[in-house]
């Protein structure tokens, strides 16, 4: 059973006809039930999805959140969190968010304690599955889950200084449409977002034989809602298609919050 008013939502969100199927043929609640793959199963790629309403203090969306993956240059929030504290230049941390540049970001992962940071954020933050890369220097390969994801945003909006989280919240608001390395940063939440003020850090892996794809952020006039999706390619797949199935999860997931 489903009511029309959830149709609509689902309607507005432009999914695919598949995606739509499979959404409605979920049990309808405010949630969707925990480890339940729901309507991302019909997508390619493998996903571990949170989306979480600040307001309610609540996941509306639990899927294979608490398994590590790869951080990416999701990893780049915590660090920019240590540069500013420690007195580094606010607009080359703005830039090293807003353009995802892995100079800036090793620059400071080597400065302020490479791996050894990693012990900083799960105190800090209260991770509990973030590891530390094999190789100290790859810090993208940093393992974070889902819900520490989560967390690390809920820090922002919530503890951190306030120049401090402007500076931040400022420059994933104003994301490049590409990246330092020129990957498309358009991808994700900031496709599928539409009118929808959102500040989003985006993260990809160009290098490995699967590809590996993260979108997460806030969203909504006080950003209420933060969502978090790491997507996981086993065997070739070409940046378009990645990036096109990714954007559909971040739909489900704004669906989800419509619904709620």
């Amino acid at each position: 059973m489903f009511d029309t008013r959830a149709l609509g939502n689902i309607l507005r969100r432009g999914l695919t006809a598949s995606a739509i199927v499979a959404l409605l043929l979920t049990e309808p609640s405010a949630s969707s039930p925990d480890d339940d793959p729901g309507a991302f199963a019909e997508l390619e790629g493998e996903y571990s999805v949170a989306v979480y309403d600040r307001s309610e203090d609540e996941f509306l969306i639990e899927l294979d959140e608490d398994r590590p993956r790869a951080a990416l240059s999701i990893i780049k929030i915590p660090i920019a969190i240590e540069a500013l504290e420690n007195g580094a230049d606010e607009e080359e941390v703005a830039t090293m968010l807003r353009t995802s540049d892995d100079a800036i970001a090793s620059d400071y992962w080597v400065e302020y304690g490479g791996p050894l940071l990693i012990e900083d954020f799960r105190e800090d933050y209260g991770l509990q599955d973030m590891t530390q890369p094999v190789d100290w220097e790859w810090w993208g390969m940093t393992e974070l889950s889902a819900r520490d994801t989560v967390k690390i945003y809920r820090h922002v909006v919530e503890e951190l200084d306030a120049d401090h989280r402007e500076v931040i919240l400022g420059a994933l608001r104003d994301m490049e449409n590409e990246g330092a390395d020129g990957f498309p940063q358009d991808f994700g939440i900031a496709e599928a977002a539409d009118d929808r003020p959102w500040a989003v850090k985006q993260g990809w892996a160009c290098c490995d034989t699967d590809r590996e794809l993260a979108t997460t952020g806030l969203v909504g006039e006080d950003f209420e809602h933060i969502i978090v999706i790491q997507g996981h390619w086993h065997g070739p797949v070409n940046r378009s298609e990645a990036t096109a199935d990714i954007t559909k999860a971040a739909e489900i997931a704004l669906a989800t919050i419509d619904n709620a």
